[in-house]
Formats: structure tokens, C-alpha cells, sequence
């Protein structure tokens, strides 16, 4: 992945990202099938949830980006946000 970080481009490995795997139940969705697989993966670029490091907070007015991979016929049921617009995209 590259970012633009004071006007030249940072390489950040993809094994550098905290990688997250959240309950299933703080999105609205049921227990995981498999117990070996997580209903989502999210791999996160800057300090977001459960990861916090003062040095990698956003880029700009970006708070927030993630790499998520979300098991079929799952995804993110109602939960709270506020004062952001959220745009996802499908690869």
C-alpha cells in the first residue's frame, strides 16, 4: 500500500498492519460457522478500535481505512457512527 506522508510515498508492507477480527455479535451477526474462520478480517492503516499508536493516527482528514475481508453472506449490521461519511468499494 502507498501513502502520500509529507509529500512522498511510504511503503507500508502488508504484514506492518494491525490485523483485527472482531466478535461477530458487535455487528449484528451470529457466531462464526467455522471457529477457524472470522466473519471479518480487517487489516487497519492507521490507529483504529482496539489498535492505538500515536505516530499513525490519519493522513489528512482520512481517520480511517481498512482493508476488510468479510465472509459470504455476512456483513456489518447497525452500529454507531457519527459525523463521518463512509465509502466502500468491492475488489
Amino acid at each position: 500500500m502507498l501513502f502520500l506522508n509529507y509529500l512522498m510515498f511510504v511503503h507500508i508492507p502488508a504484514n506492518n498492519l494491525f490485523i483485527s477480527e472482531p466478535d461477530p455479535y458487535n455487528f449484528g451477526n451470529p457466531k462464526n460457522a467455522d471457529p477457524k474462520v472470522n466473519w471479518l478480517k480487517s487489516r487497519f492503516h492507521f490507529s483504529f478500535a482496539e489498535y492505538s499508536d500515536a505516530k499513525n493516527q490519519n493522513l489528512g482528514v482520512l481517520r480511517v481505512m481498512n482493508d476488510d475481508i468479510v465472509q459470504p453472506n455476512r456483513g456489518f449490521g447497525e452500529h454507531p457512527h457519527s459525523n463521518m461519511e463512509i465509502v466502500s468499494y468491492i475488489v
